[in-house]
């Protein structure tokens, strides 16, 4: 089915919005990228859906992407990419399925804690705080730094050689050169502030009453080894109506070679 794109700005924040020729299900969807990331992180996902009759807007916090800047990175936080969300949501107008990576998934069960969407889609996310105050929550953000993105004072940003996401955001050989290459150049900065607010973040299950699916990520594959299953954990804590792992794949999954196969999968949750 043939779609048309075209982008909005919502008071500063950017939306890409790809509307189907004929719109097939009355819910639209809205995803939520992770750290560092952008509406162009779910350029697959986007295509697919709308060509199947789902209207979909993918939003650009404050200073992602297609978003304007940001004056002073030290001044966002959680509260302020939450204000985005809602703001987005608010201007969709409609009861809306929430799909959150990372970071936006974290931030996607805050919201819902608070507004419910009809359902609320998971991939490769961390659990609220009370599921993981016993465990160095840190362990992943030092991965990164070895893996090469540097952390300053006020932002996290990706260093010069794009070889150094494989292993950290993409399964060794289930990445097409020029899509590395063009995460690593799409890769902006990201609020040092907000990223260690994220630890913080406290979610109240039994507020969360909508419809929960969890894809997960292994983490072993970066060399962190918790002593908890945080994929589990969070399933459980919402009472997933589904759990699945993502394999093979890398954190960036909706990039890689074998994305539509996780694109199917997250369609049969979206009908059911």
């Amino acid at each position: 089915m043939a779609f048309s794109k075209k982008v909005m700005k919502v008071d500063g924040v950017a939306v890409e919005c790809f509307i189907p020729e004929k719109e097939q299900y009355p819910a639209p969807l809205l995803f939520v990228h992770g750290s560092s990331g952008g509406s162009w992180v779910w350029e697959n996902f986007l295509g697919y859906f709308s060509s199947r009759g789902w209207t979909c807007y993918a939003l650009n916090l404050r200073g992602h992407h297609l978003s304007g800047p940001v004056e002073d990175w030290g001044e966002v936080g959680v509260d302020d990419y939450l204000e985005d969300i809602d703001k987005v949501a608010r201007w969709i107008g409609k009861d809306l399925i929430y799909l959150g990576h990372s970071m936006g998934g974290l931030l996607g069960q805050k919201y819902a804690e608070a507004k419910n969407p009809l359902k609320l889609i998971l991939l490769h996310t961390g659990p609220p705080r009370s599921v993981v105050k016993n465990i160095d929550v840190n362990a992943f953000l030092k991965k990164g730094t070895e893996k090469g993105r540097v952390m300053t004072e006020k932002v996290l940003e990706s260093d010069k050689d794009p070889q150094k996401l494989i292993g950290y955001m993409f399964d060794q050989g289930n990445v097409d050169p020029e899509v590395l290459k063009m995460c690593h150049q799409m890769m902006g900065k990201e609020s040092a502030r907000a990223l260690q607010g994220m630890k913080e973040v406290e979610v109240d299950p039994n507020k969360v009453t909508c419809p929960v699916y969890v894809l997960g990520f292994d983490l072993k594959k970066l060399g962190v080894n918790y002593p908890i299953d945080l994929n589990q954990e969070l399933a459980k804590y919402y009472k997933a109506k589904d759990f699945q792992i993502i394999e093979p794949g890398g954190h960036m999954f909706m990039l890689e070679k074998n994305w539509e196969e996780f694109a199917r999968l997250i369609e049969k949750w979206l009908v059911q």
